[in-house]
């Protein structure tokens, strides 16, 4: 965790005002941008430095609202890759080429690996600067790595994308290891999914006044809400969570996300019958985020290592739950174990046994009020603004 202090604390270049001011810079992203955080506060910093971002899209899932208006968004899909990934892959890089090849800016940030090689390649003859957000290790993650055929294709996809790619930004510190050990020679930036200090919605009260407040004491409650937001995905750990409560009613549990295993859970839920305490709501803005965690007491974030970028990864989930006090119950992933060990906002789990659940649950309520000072104090370090000198110091290369 020491080099989570350096890579914070690190001499801070600032930039020219005299150059950045009203510069363009674009951001390419296949993600849903109405449930994309990390998209806003990149686009929010790049303002703040005075850049005016345009972000290249596919059309979002939810309407995006006046928060986006300091922005300049253009959806070049006329679906969301939800409703069918290649189709909009497809559409969205043939309707990018051009703009790619007229555009007069001269940094393009690159979200995630989905459009890396394209756009890295037409940067890297037009004499731009590509910055590559590398948000997973896509090429070890379940998707691809079984996959033999789409594995190689991917494989080269990457390899040319980051090779073209001037620097990385990336979400782990495990993540940044693995950057740096396979490029060397590149500039690798530590910038985590944390939320932001001012995040609208953010619990601004004592995090022990909150339980107090709202009566709800964890040791002596009929009922203890339990909440998952992001991917339902395999891997999850709901599976085995939702099984594990199923015969303890005091165990309510709210489920924010979509995807490929949502019909797998909801019948798992029927079978059952745990309608009434395990309840989804799907994808939900990632502004209605920090209102609906905050009613809730534990986080789930029971991701299975079953690739190195789940085990390496720290997900955004985390930190949205510490930012909003509750504790949370960790699988016990390799970035989990070494996260915990430092900030001990939770209890990392040995197995996903239903009693190892059960009894990570119990654990939780019984040191509560710690976790919760936990939290408040990890808070302090893991925020979007404490990072944002690693934002300005990839910036200050080209400036």
């Amino acid at each position: 965790m020491q080099q989570i202090v350096e890579d914070i604390y690190q001499d801070d270049k600032s930039i020219p005002h005299n150059k950045a001011s009203h510069s363009e810079i674009l951001i390419l992203i296949l993600a849903d941008l109405s449930t994309d955080y990390r998209c806003f506060k990149i686009a929010t910093t790049f303002n703040k430095f005075g850049y005016s971002p345009t972000i290249l899209c596919d059309k979002p899932l939810h309407p995006l609202g006046s928060k986006w208006n300091p922005f300049k968004v253009q959806i070049l899909t006329k679906e969301n890759h939800f409703q069918g990934f290649f189709k909009a892959w497809l559409l969205f890089h043939f309707r990018l080429t051009p703009i790619l090849f007229r555009t007069t800016s001269s940094i393009w940030i690159i979200e995630d690996g989905a459009p890396l090689f394209w756009a890295a390649l037409i940067g890297k003859i037009r004499g731009k600067n590509i910055i590559y957000d590398a948000r997973e290790i896509l090429l070890h993650t379940p998707a691809i790595q079984n996959r033999l055929s789409r594995f190689w294709l991917w494989a080269i996809w990457l390899k040319l994308g980051e090779n073209f790619a001037s620097s990385l930004l990336t979400v782990s510190p495990g993540f940044a290891n693995y950057y740096r050990k396979k490029h060397p020679d590149k500039n690798i930036f530590l910038v985590p999914n944390v939320p932001s200090q001012n995040h609208p919605g953010k619990n601004t009260k004592n995090f022990i006044s909150v339980m107090t407040d709202a009566k709800i004491l964890p040791n002596n409650i009929n009922t203890i809400k339990l909440i998952y937001t992001g991917a339902l995905r395999p891997g999850s750990g709901l599976i085995q969570t939702i099984q594990a409560i199923s015969n303890t009613p005091e165990y309510h549990l709210d489920i924010y996300g979509a995807g490929s295993e949502d019909i797998i859970l909801k019948s798992l839920v029927n079978q059952l019958k745990l309608v009434e305490r395990v309840k989804f709501f799907g994808s939900i803005p990632f502004e209605k985020l920090p209102k609906v965690i905050s009613e809730a007491h534990i986080g789930l974030h029971l991701l299975e290592s079953t690739c190195l970028s789940f085990d390496l990864t720290l997900s955004n989930k985390i930190f949205d739950y510490v930012h909003q006090g509750i504790p949370v119950l960790l699988s016990n992933t390799k970035a989990h174990q070494d996260f915990n060990i430092e900030a001990k906002i939770g209890i990392v789990l040995n197995s996903f046994e239903s009693l190892d659940i059960l009894n990570g649950l119990k654990e939780i309520r019984n040191q509560y009020s710690e976790f919760q000072l936990n939290c408040q104090k990890a808070t302090e370090i893991w925020n979007w603004e404490n990072f944002e000198p690693q934002i300005k110091s990839a910036l200050a290369i080209y400036a």
